[in-house]
Formats: structure tokens, sequence, C-alpha cells
């Protein structure tokens, strides 16, 4: 090979490794959004879980209370 040749293949070459730098830094800023999002989706996903405890507390006491009522409302009819 010359050395016009190995400079054009040098040339070549340079690009090439400089497309497959912006592609890796572009992989690199993907991952990075996408651990973020996930991170933001756990994080709303605790939340709607802790959410979803207190309804079925508040559930479960409006059924302990309904209950309750009918059951007087049973002896007072008696």
């Amino acid at each position: 090979m010359t050395s016009k040749g190995f400079y054009y293949y040098s040339l070549g070459m340079n690009a090439e490794f400089t497309t497959l730098n912006e592609k890796i830094e572009q992989l690199i800023q993907n991952c990075n959004k996408l651990q973020a999002n996930n991170l933001a989706l756990r994080q709303q996903i605790a939340n709607m879980r802790n959410e979803n405890d207190t309804l079925n507390h508040k559930v479960n006491v409006a059924i302990n209370r309904l209950e309750t009522l009918v059951k007087q409302n049973n002896a007072d009819n008696s």
C-alpha cells in the first residue's frame, strides 16, 4: 500500500471510528434515559401500591360499618 493509499484508508477508518463513537454515545444516552424512566416508573408503582393499600383499608372499614349497621337494624326489627 502506498502512502497515499494508506492516507485514504486511514481517513476512511477515522470516519468509521467517528460514526461508531457517535453511535456508542447515543446508545449511552438512551440507556441513561431508560434508567431514569425505569426509576420513575418504579416510584409510580410504589405510590400506586400505597394508594391501593389505603383504598383497600377504607373499603374494609366501610364494609365493617355496613355489617354493623345491618346487624343493628336486624336486632332492632326483631
